[in-house]
């Protein structure tokens, strides 16, 4: 199957069988000018922007950002000392691990949740138990995407 995608990049891009051109291929600007300094006005902007990322509240960002909410998700998780009032923090937690693709870090989570739900007794509803799932399963399917690739690309694909 690999050597078929081979084949096909050959077809397509015969270009790339060709020798380069003798000389800089690449045309340049005979006005380029070494790089200077940014104008004021755009080191005041990105100084703006800058403190405008530094500021935000997190909370309310739509995507984005999930490594900092989890982190702020630990450090809530450390303050609570109820495992049935950890249950929704490390629902989050695991969410967000699951969001910024540390996918064995989500599951860890998942199970940290599971083993809480059982040990405080907590009935949950049809659809909260198949989220779990779904979040568990879509960790482990990342995972085997990853080492799949891995695996038969050699860490070339």
């Amino acid at each position: 199957m690999m050597r078929s995608y081979c084949c096909k990049a050959i077809l397509l891009f015969p270009c790339l069988l060709l020798p380069a051109p003798a000389g800089n291929p690449l045309p340049v600007r005979p006005d380029s000018a070494p790089l200077q300094a940014p104008a004021p006005s755009t080191q005041e902007m990105g100084a703006l922007l800058q403190k405008a990322y530094d500021t935000m509240d997190l909370r309310v960002a739509d995507w984005g950002f999930n490594d900092r909410r989890a982190a702020m998700i630990r450090k809530s998780l450390e303050q609570v000392s109820d495992t049935k009032a950890k249950i929704p923090l490390q629902f989050a937690l695991a969410k967000e691990l699951l969001s910024d693709g540390q996918n064995a870090e989500s599951i860890k989570g998942l199970d940290e949740l599971e083993k809480s739900i059982i040990d405080s007794r907590v009935i949950l509803q049809p659809a909260e138990i198949q989220t779990i799932r779904m979040m568990r399963a879509q960790a482990y399917l990342r995972i085997g995407e990853t080492e799949n690739c891995w695996f038969f690309h050699e860490f070339r694909g």
